[in-house]
């Protein structure tokens, strides 16, 4: 099976997000609830899998003029708006083309927008001193969000990476996750961790979407 460069990919699929802005004492940050990436040219709204990774990274509209909904009233109820794509989504794409996929969701541990672990630190901790949580998903009034992206036959599969930072929260994420079907992914030795799918080069990245694929039941990349 050929790994697929990133201008394949493009031609292949199309990245959204919701995205919208949060204000937290005075404080501005840019969030994303959740992000599609559909097949061209096929229409569904039955997501083939649910992938649950740590945060939307650096990920912004692709218009850079878009104006987002400042704290929304109803997160669930964003629009979808052209999204850039990242390494992290274009891995998801490879590993849709391998499945024959048509539509996935990608949500996060936490919504917040951070180009970087040493930064999503900090903006995790202004949080909790805030004690403001519904940056995640994972808080309990925003569960049902989850439920809406699922359907009987959407693969749950986490990526949330092997940071210590976000381990007690992947453990609150591992107890709603299991509730709601089998847990699939790159399952590191100890738990709660699953490797993230974009690692750094070419072999450990194509290894992630093999460890994947073959636990969902399909082959291996051509070495």
């Amino acid at each position: 099976m050929v790994y697929l460069r990133s201008e394949d990919l493009k031609g292949l699929f199309q990245t959204e997000g919701a995205f919208y802005e949060l204000i937290v004492s005075g404080r501005l940050h840019i969030c994303r609830s959740v992000a599609k990436i559909s097949r061209r040219g096929v229409a569904t709204t039955v997501a083939d899998a649910l992938f649950v990774l740590v945060n939307p990274g650096s990920c912004a509209p692709s218009d850079d003029t878009e104006v987002l909904t400042t704290n929304p009233e109803s997160i669930a109820d964003l629009p979808f708006v052209q999204a850039k794509s990242d390494e992290t989504q274009r891995q998801v794409m490879r590993l849709m083309d391998r499945m024959k996929w048509n539509m996935t969701y990608i949500i996060n541990l936490s919504d917040l927008r951070v180009g970087n672990i040493e930064g999503f630190r900090h903006v995790l901790h202004y949080m909790d001193v805030n004690e403001y949580d519904a940056h995640s998903i994972f808080t309990p009034h925003r569960l049902g969000e989850i439920d809406r992206l699922l359907s009987p036959d959407t693969k749950i599969i986490a990526g949330w990476g092997v940071s210590p930072l976000i381990k007690q929260r992947a453990f609150e994420a591992l107890t709603v996750l299991t509730e709601k079907g089998t847990l699939n992914g790159h399952r590191h030795e100890t738990e709660p961790f699953y490797y993230h799918p974009y690692q750094y080069g070419k072999t450990k990245s194509k290894a992630w979407v093999d460890a994947v694929a073959e636990e969902l039941g399909e082959g291996v990349y051509q070495r």
